[in-house]
Order: C-alpha cells, then structure tokens, then sequence
C-alpha cells in the first residue's frame, strides 16, 4: 500500500484497484464527462483546516498544499471521471507535516485536510457515495468505523481506518491513517491523519474547526 505523495483522499494505490465498480449511484466512466475545470475558475477560500487546531508539532508543507482540480486530487483516472461528471467547482487542500525530534530529517506523520465543493447537494452527495463505496471495495486494508465523528454542521459523517500505508517521498512506511469525513452541504470535507495510533477525534476535531471557521 503506498500514498503518493501525501495522504490524500481516494489516492491509495489498493483503493483505485477497486475503483470500476465504485459507482456510487452512476457509472462515470460510461458517460462522456467533460472536464469542467480551470485553473482561473478555482477559488481556494477558506483553509481546509484551521491551522490553530492542529496537534502539537505539526507545521504546514506548501509544496503538497493549495487548490486542487480533478487531476490534482487523484491519479486515478476513474476518481477524475467522477469529479468531472458531477462538476467540481473548487477544491482546496492543506496539508501538515510532523518530523521526527523536531527536526527535518525524516517524516512520522502527516494530517491532509481536503474540501471539496460541487454546483449542488445532488451532486456532492453522488459523489460521497462513491467515497464510501471505493473504500467498502477496499475492506481488506480499510475498515469503516462503527463510531461515526459528531461534527455540528456536516451531514453523512463517517470515519475509517487505513493500515499498512506507506508515503513515497517522506520515508514513511506501514504505517496506520484514520480518515474522517461528512458533507458541509455542497462542500465535502476530508480530513486524514497518519501515525502508529492515529486518533478519530482529532480528525473529528479538524473537521469542526474547519466547519466553524468558514
């Protein structure tokens, strides 16, 4: 299992195995989706998370941060199709590093905090549906868990946890991630965080912070 480069939603390599049969309500890749997506039409906002509620120790990486498109968000060609069919508007990620003793050399951890938003509710919610079901399809290595994250303002919350994770480029490996999400009305939002024991409520924790901020 391998993260390229940063734990990003729908970007594990095991997921996009699965990724065919994640139609979650329509099957992307039978239609002809035309990309909607410009740079100049993305508008970043407001930040994923709001940095004030991070863990201790963990300082922002710019080169994996910023606005995301369809081609941006994942490799998958499948998870592309879907964001075109269901009219990405914008999309934003931050993402939060936390090295070993303080210093530079080598990685431990990551937090990737991702909002997506989409032209209506019908459509975000389409496509939260093939969120859920490409990580059902990849039940060996995820696993949904059974307490969903309580977070005034988000609709559909779930959480899961992701073994045997590793990230190409921070010298991470085997690692665990937990993952949050729900639907902030036309905005899905996405908070993961790696580490040997990644906590749901600091995730659940980020994902209301991002909430209240906006």
């Amino acid at each position: 299992m391998t993260r390229v480069p940063v734990a990003s939603a729908l970007t594990l390599s095991a997921l996009t195995l699965v990724l065919a049969g994640c139609g979650g309500g329509h099957s992307p890749a039978s239609q002809s989706a035309t990309p909607r997506l410009t740079p100049a039409s993305l508008d970043t906002g407001a930040p994923a998370c709001d940095p004030a509620a991070l863990p201790a120790g963990f300082v922002a990486d710019g080169s994996h941060s910023g606005r995301v498109t369809a081609q941006t968000y994942s490799p998958a060609v499948q998870v592309q199709a879907a964001l075109e069919y269901d009219q990405l508007q914008s999309g934003v990620r931050d993402v939060y590093l936390h090295h070993v003793g303080g210093t530079k050399s080598r990685v431990d951890a990551v937090i990737d905090c991702t909002a997506l938003q989409f032209p209506s509710v019908d459509q975000a919610n389409r496509f939260f549906g093939s969120f859920r079901a490409l990580r059902h399809g990849a039940r060996a290595v995820v696993t949904k868990l059974n307490a969903a994250p309580k977070v005034t303002g988000l609709t559909g919350t779930v959480a899961y946890l992701e073994r045997k994770q590793s990230f190409q480029g921070y010298g991470i490996s085997s690692t665990n991630v937990v993952e949050a999400a729900g639907l902030d009305g036309t905005t899905l939002r996405v908070v993961s965080i790696s580490g040997r024991k990644p906590a749901t409520s600091a995730a659940s924790d980020l994902l209301q912070s991002a909430v209240s901020a906006r």
